[in-house]
């Protein structure tokens, strides 16, 4: 074969990934027997065929060509994705990375790639339909597209991260996302790289629990759902994309007992699927189940067996604990859903304070698993609490 000045990829071509690794090797093996189908060129650049083209390299085969012919093949952009997608086989976070390199910004993107201005631009809509996926999938990876790293994004391209997930991990800390990938890259599911890098944040940033005794305990226990799933028309569902879980036995075995005042309520807030087993947690946690608060969503949300628009605020006591307050609270409380996900309304701790007054120059509640700023006569705890008081 002679040597000449390798041929360069066309911008059409370089939409889809490339073969790698061990599918590389073997491709190329094959074609070491013999080249069956012309290397496509285009513009003087290859259009369809750079694998066939590499693996001629490779294999030391002199390869075929021939020229596009636009009057009878038609569109290059329809010829390539036609192509590739007939011969390939991508998952649709691949085929809905490669509808993101079409979408520029004036139709829903920000394209920032090298090729951007010798690629056509087209709408999200149609960048969705060309490649046979949702448009949802489409926004998911102009996310990742535009705010995602390097890493990140060549998992996305290579298949190994869905693109819903991805779009979330462009909301995380570098290092966090930078960990999930380095996993993924050593072969472990994308589920399980974020719980390990989850469960690798979290010593950083919890403090050991409080000291002293409370009256009043607030929590909301991240549960494990065993839930990496992708629900059709929403992103980021899986629990796994917000926050690091915990399973029960672990949750069990913290040691919540040693804050509880002999006489103290614990207010803790569950799903209705993992009612029984939040029952269990109350247990080992030294409190009585007494009954429970509604809290209606307003919002519908999907469930396995009916609409999941509603969420348990589990009432337990230890010793003896009644309201201090003489007006009885409505079981069912109407709160609207605050932003981020699991995220509870402020309006829990407002009807837990109306319930059990604070007392004067004491701080005698806690909330475990706290998020954000810590309420003015609280004391909080997590991984995600903050040490400011609120005003």
């Amino acid at each position: 074969m002679s040597k000449k000045k390798p041929l360069a990829f066309h911008p059409l071509a370089d939409l889809f990934p490339l073969l790698e690794g061990e599918e590389f090797a073997d491709f190329a093996a094959d074609v070491k027997t013999g080249l069956h189908e012309e290397i496509v060129l285009h513009q003087g650049k290859i259009l369809d065929g750079r694998n066939r083209y590499r693996a001629c390299l490779k294999a030391r085969v002199e390869p075929r060509f021939r020229e596009f012919d636009p009057k009878t093949e038609g569109d290059p952009l329809a010829f390539v994705i036609s192509a590739n997608l007939k011969r390939r086989h991508l998952n649709e976070s691949q085929r809905a990375w490669v509808a993101a390199q079409l979408v520029n910004a004036k139709h829903g993107g920000d394209r920032r790639s090298d090729q951007a201005a010798d690629l056509p631009l087209v709408s999200q809509e149609k960048a969705a339909k060309l490649m046979s996926v949702s448009e949802r999938s489409v926004r998911s990876a102009v996310a990742v597209r535009d705010k995602g790293t390097p890493p990140l994004k060549r998992a996305v391209e290579q298949g190994k991260i869905k693109v819903d997930a991805a779009a979330g991990l462009t909301r995380k800390d570098p290092e966090f996302v930078a960990r999930v990938v380095r996993e993924v890259e050593a072969g472990t599911k994308a589920a399980e790289a974020m719980r390990q890098a989850h469960r690798a944040a979290i010593p950083a940033k919890v403090k050991a629990l409080p000291q002293g005794l409370y009256r009043v305990l607030y929590a909301d226990p991240p549960w494990s759902y065993n839930d990496a799933r992708q629900v059709e028309g929403f992103t980021g569902t899986g629990v796994l994309d917000h926050y690091g879980d915990m399973t029960l036995d672990e949750l069990a075995a913290l040691d919540v007992k040693k804050l509880a005042a002999p006489d103290s309520v614990l207010f803790c807030w569950a799903t209705f699927p993992l009612l029984p087993e939040a029952l269990d947690v109350v247990r080992a946690w030294g409190f009585e189940y007494k009954t429970s608060i509604v809290w209606d969503k307003q919002r519908s949300q999907f469930g396995n067996y009916h609409d999941a628009s509603a969420e348990l605020l589990i009432v337990a006591t230890r010793g003896s604990c009644t309201p201090v307050s003489n007006v009885l609270e409505k079981q069912v409380q109407r709160w609207p859903r605050p932003k981020g996900h699991s995220h509870k309304p402020d309006e829990a701790r407002a009807l837990i304070d109306r319930m059990y007054p604070p007392v004067a120059g004491k701080v005698d509640r806690v909330e475990l698993f706290a998020r954000g700023v810590k309420p003015k006569g609280w004391e909080t705890w997590g991984a995600e609490a903050d040490v400011k008081v609120a005003a």
